[in-house]
């Protein structure tokens, strides 16, 4: 069981790695395999197709930010910045790999799977965003279209330092991003509740 599993690891790390340096058309399973020091027969008893294994690939890598983005804690600026940096990292480290699969999707319908994965991570984002507004601390605004606000820059950035990293840079501070994002954004106590609280 524990081999299957390395095997598994591998075989997604090589799928990575092959997609981002040719695009979904131009991998071949053969190539994948052979970079994971396994046989085909091997690839595809782990994953049913090609598709199969570039939707994989993508839902590991969210995947492992899913438990950053659960119930809020409460403390919404800790939250954020606990987002922002889980998910500079991911991209910082993937940016060529996600944005190599997510401009194959709308060109082969069998990727449909793979634009699932970045929707959840979105739309788990927005129920937290919506949790808080709920709560009264964020204005009101489509809480989808504020977390793609809050992630899209963190992933344009990644991408951009691939290109010209000399100008980019090491990327955002999470705080510093997270305090501009909630600029404008939090309800502002009345005047009510300022005197309450004093």
């Amino acid at each position: 069981m524990r081999d299957a599993s390395a095997t598994r690891s591998r075989l997604l790390v090589a799928a990575m790695t092959v997609f981002a340096e040719t695009g979904y058309a131009g991998a071949t399973t053969r190539a994948i395999a052979e970079r994971a020091g396994v046989n085909e027969v091997t690839l595809f008893r782990h994953f049913g197709s090609k598709a199969d294994l570039m939707t994989e690939v993508m839902a590991s890598q969210l995947g492992k930010l899913m438990p950053q983005f659960a119930a809020p804690s409460g403390d919404l600026e800790q939250d954020l910045i606990r987002i922002v940096t889980a998910y500079q990292e991911m991209v910082g480290t993937h940016a060529r790999f996600i944005v190599t699969a997510l401009s194959d999707v709308p060109r082969f319908p069998e990727l449909k799977g793979v634009s699932d994965v970045p929707r959840r991570m979105i739309a788990a984002v927005a129920g937290m965003m919506a949790r808080y507004q709920q709560e009264g601390l964020l204005q009101e605004e489509p809480a989808p279209v504020m977390a793609a606000s809050l992630l899209t820059p963190l992933l344009f950035l990644a991408i951009a330092r691939q290109s010209a990293p000399d100008l980019i840079g090491n990327g955002i501070d999470p705080a510093l991003h997270v305090h501009r994002f909630l600029r404008g954004r939090l309800v502002e106590p009345t005047s009510a509740q300022k005197h309450a609280s004093a």
